[in-house]
């Protein structure tokens, strides 16, 4: 993790990381933080380039036993990131992935697509890199994202509690007045 921390306060303190395009972030950043979380992107039968899911294609499957668990999509910009959230998450459902994140290598948007409702309500998690601290980002990538977290279903467990945690505070936010 403390490796991973370091490369983490890099990419928050060199501005290159905010200008590189898609296929620069992918090289530079995602198979850095991936390979960083105990994945070998020189294996693809465990990260798996341009896997090709209900009809499109993701750019990384993170897969296990020949099973696909997290799909990541990298883009550009983050401003972009809610035109393509459908996208992936349909991509994820067809693939039965587990967890869909969209990420530019420095915002992480995290979704739990094989769960029900809205794209807004599957979506988990967001790591600003730039706005939080490094040690908090390092936690969280290796919560969610680490090999054995992925693995062992301990990465699903979670996001599923923080999940549910929100869709019951949802319903009691809007109940509980008309109960009063």
């Amino acid at each position: 993790m403390k490796k991973l921390t370091e490369f983490i306060k890099k990419a928050q303190s060199d501005d290159r990381f905010t200008a590189y395009d898609e296929a620069a972030t992918k090289q530079a950043v995602i198979l850095k933080i991936l390979s960083l979380l105990d994945w070998d992107p020189f294996d693809v039968d465990e990260v798996q380039p341009e896997y090709e899911a209900g009809g499109g294609k993701v750019d990384f499957s993170l897969r296990h036993s020949s099973a696909n668990k997290v799909f990541l999509v990298v883009k550009k910009d983050a401003k972009d990131f809610a035109k393509h959230q459908d996208k992936l998450l349909t991509y994820a459902v067809q693939g039965k992935a587990e967890i869909a994140i969209l990420t530019n290598g420095l915002t992480w948007w995290m979704f739990l697509p094989l769960l029900g409702g809205s794209a807004e309500e599957k979506k988990f998690h967001v790591i600003e890199m730039k706005e939080q601290s490094a040690e908090e980002v390092s936690e969280k990538l290796e919560e969610f994202l680490a090999k054995e977290s992925v693995i062992s279903g301990k990465a699903l467990r979670v996001a599923e509690d923080i999940y549910e945690t929100r869709q019951r505070n949802l319903l009691i936010k809007e109940h509980l007045p008309k109960a009063w």
